[in-house]
């Protein structure tokens, strides 16, 4: 089946953060594209944009439309979660776990 699916499907995790106690991401992906939000904090950041999937790579691209240059990129695992890649890579070792986003 393809990514996202016709239905909205919220994602929700914590991604460590040097200087504070986590960055709270709640990604929201639909057939239009994904919403998300990033709470740090005191400070709330929201994007939105465009998603592409790799098929083959199991790959979602999202491509911010409010922020000139933002590509993120997730590898969709066999449980419905996805994992943020850097630089097109898994994220590895003790902090590998905290890059997941799992289904609301």
């Amino acid at each position: 089946p393809s990514f996202p699916t016709r239905r909205s499907s919220d994602l929700t995790g914590t991604f460590p953060c040097a200087d504070c106690s986590g960055i709270n991401v709640t990604l929201t992906l639909n057939k239009d594209g994904y919403t998300s939000e990033e709470v740090m904090e005191d400070l709330t950041t929201k994007d939105k944009g465009s998603v592409a999937y790799d098929a083959q790579k199991k790959v979602l691209t999202l491509t911010s439309t409010e922020e000139k240059g933002k590509e993120q990129q997730y590898k969709v695992k066999e449980d419905g979660s996805i994992a943020f890649l850097q630089e097109g890579q898994e994220v590895e070792g003790e902090l590998a776990s905290f890059y997941v986003l799992k289904k609301k």
